[in-house]
């Protein structure tokens, strides 16, 4: 391998570049790249990358830049990672883990490790815990195989940094507008209830508002229920949910090219807005359920989507694409399905305390 790296003058792709670009597809019977759905990782075996130490950086315009940039490149990462470190340990308040520990365990980091050991065993946690784990999956399977799959096989190297960035643009906006709304809606668009239907959305809310507080007498509450809605029977459904699985459902059938760019920038950024969805409603119920002990929850978390990273990135060259997709579908089901009973159990012992509070 030669000491320096060829960069095109020209902006052209070279040939080394193409070269390594082909090996990393397969190709069908006309030599197209199989892109979408339909690709699976290249075997390793088969990978063979021609030396650019063959290339003539006279005669094919290329001028040498030396390696070392990749070097400068690692080190300017390494000083922003050692000085985040740095300013989070000078700045960031020290973390309260007194409701765990015994006065014994103060002085010692023990009441650390017993904190996340105990938070292990919540209930409540382990049915947020498949949600963790699905946004963990999800983002692997971005970072990963949308960028390979998808944007490098149609698009080409060069665009990945603009779709990336139309999703993370996206996605912060929708945390930012999540974040707010969430302390004025209710987290669900529809609750079925076995006795009432309540829709916690549209204009009716407003009309189900004033009919709970006019109405003092129980059975012409219900009453003025059934007005509002009836014959509703829907199951619950949230927003996230309905617009992650239309993602799933386009990414399988759709069939990437070159010829319609936007596209991949659209979906990467709908994709951005679910990833908020996800976040925002997973952070938020940690911080409700634990609003004076939120430290070790937030690591049970943490957990559980490093964990999903972990075995998205290590089954990355092993399936094709539409098994991983087919597997995040059955993970968003197996996902939210917990989290709404969670969800529905918070909502009902909240209204139950504040029923409570009024009388």
């Amino acid at each position: 391998m030669a000491d320096a790296c060829l960069v095109s003058t020209d902006g052209a792709e070279d040939s080394y570049s193409t070269s390594l670009l082909s090996s990393m597809f397969i190709h069908d019977v006309h030599g197209e790249r199989i892109c979408g759905s339909t690709s699976c990782p290249q075997s390793q075996s088969l990978i063979a990358i021609p030396s650019p130490s063959n290339l003539s950086s006279d005669t094919d315009g290329f001028f040498i830049l030396p390696c070392k940039t990749s070097a400068v490149l690692a080190s300017v990462f390494l000083g922003c990672s050692v000085m985040g470190v740095a300013l989070t340990a000078a700045f960031l308040d020290r973390i309260r883990l007194l409701v765990y520990q015994s006065p014994l365990e103060r002085p010692s980091g023990v009441a650390a490790m017993r904190a996340v050991k105990e938070i292990f065993k919540d209930p409540k946690l382990q049915l947020a815990a498949p949600l963790s784990i699905f946004i963990g999956l999800e983002q692997s399977f971005m970072l990963a195989d949308f960028s390979k799959f998808y944007v490098v096989c149609a698009l080409g190297v060069s665009n990945i940094s603009f779709v990336f960035l139309s999703l993370g643009l996206l996605q912060s906006i929708a945390a930012f507008t999540l974040s707010m709304l969430l302390q004025h809606i209710r987290r669900f668009l529809v609750i079925v209830h076995p006795n009432r239907f309540r829709i916690r959305t549209s204009t009716v809310v407003v009309s189900l508002a004033y009919c709970e507080r006019d109405a003092l007498d129980p059975a012409a509450t219900e009453a003025c229920f059934t007005t509002y809605c009836q014959d509703c029977n829907p199951p619950p459904e949230l927003v996230g949910f309905l617009f992650h699985a239309c993602l799933l459902l386009v990414l399988l059938v759709w069939k990437p090219s070159g010829d319609d760019p936007a596209l991949f920038y659209v979906i990467s950024a709908a994709w951005g807005v679910c990833n908020a969805i996800w976040e925002t409603l997973n952070f938020t119920l940690l911080l409700n359920l634990y609003p004076d002990s939120w430290q070790a929850p937030l690591t049970h978390c943490y957990f559980f989507r490093c964990l999903g990273l972990a075995v998205a990135f290590g089954l990355h060259g092993e399936m094709c694409s539409f098994i991983k997709l087919y597997s995040l579908a059955g993970a968003l089901v197996l996902a939210v399905a917990p989290y709404t009973w969670l969800e529905v159990k918070m909502d009902s012992r909240l209204r139950r305390n504040s029923n409570m509070a009024t009388l």
